[in-house]
């Protein structure tokens, strides 16, 4: 066998070098796909959402939901397939407003997102910026300044695109229709106000009435007196505890016979 490989081993070696350069070329790009393609949950204009950032996103709005319940929510309802559903699809939706924007150019500088942040109403303390609000955000969101600011660099643009769609949209007919009848309507509001003092003759200050008396604490003392005054006259003098029915060996005899019954 060995004399057969050295004697033709030239050719055995460009056989193994022409396998070598197969898997390289094919091989591994295909076992690369496999193991990209088992991790995106959805691919949306050539965007792959990760099953990492699908996870991440379910997470917050789980984290959302229950601060918004205080903790009073099902935790299967958290991670209900409907659940899933509507936080994939949700997501399906960004990325489709986020090509747009990549395709249109938008996008965001460092600068422009730091100035928005420290202008922001929710991290200002007395008409200044909180460094303090503002890492208690990041730490409930659960990122990192530099990774929500890079963040941010496409959301703000994203959130510009979507509400000028927003705006742009024509309303249907019926829905005009009863937006402008609600604000023709006028309507007439009377307020009424009861005065303590006229009240005031009609409060029973008399004291204790016995119509209103509840008497169960008095008779459960009554009860519980008598049985007390029963024992230290009568029953102290003849009660003297449980009795043995039997002697030692007797009940140890017992004791044994139910042993052997159970077993």
């Amino acid at each position: 066998m060995f004399d057969l490989v050295h004697k033709y081993k030239r050719v055995i070696q460009v056989f193994l070098g022409l396998i070598a350069i197969t898997f390289a070329t094919w091989g591994i790009e295909s076992y690369t796909r496999f193991r990209g393609g088992r991790d995106t949950v959805a691919t949306v204009n050539g965007m792959d959402i990760s099953q990492r950032e699908f996870q991440q996103e379910l997470r917050r709005q789980q984290e959302q939901l229950r601060r918004m319940f205080g903790g009073a929510v099902d935790p299967a309802m958290l991670d209900s397939p409907e659940m899933r559903r509507s936080v994939l699809e949700a997501m399906i939706g960004q990325r489709l407003v986020q090509s747009e924007a990549v395709r249109a150019h938008m996008f965001m500088s460092r600068e422009a997102v730091i100035e928005a942040i420290t202008s922001a109403p929710d991290f200002q303390e007395d008409g200044r910026f909180s460094p303090a609000k503002y890492s208690a955000y990041l730490a409930a969101q659960g990122v990192t300044d530099q990774g929500n600011v890079a963040n941010l660099q496409s959301q703000i643009p994203l959130a510009r695109m979507a509400g000028a769609i927003a705006d742009t949209a024509i309303a249907p007919r019926s829905v005009v229709s009863r937006v402008a009848s609600l604000e023709a309507q006028r309507r007439e509001v009377s307020d009424a106000r009861l005065e303590l003092k006229q009240y005031l003759p009609q409060v029973n200050d008399s004291g204790l009435v016995w119509a209103n008396l509840n008497f169960t604490p008095l008779v459960f003392l009554v009860v519980l007196g008598g049985a007390a005054l029963w024992y230290a006259v009568s029953a102290k003098n003849w009660f003297k505890g449980p009795r043995v029915q039997g002697t030692p060996e007797e009940l140890a005899a017992i004791e044994r016979d139910l042993e052997l019954a159970e077993r």
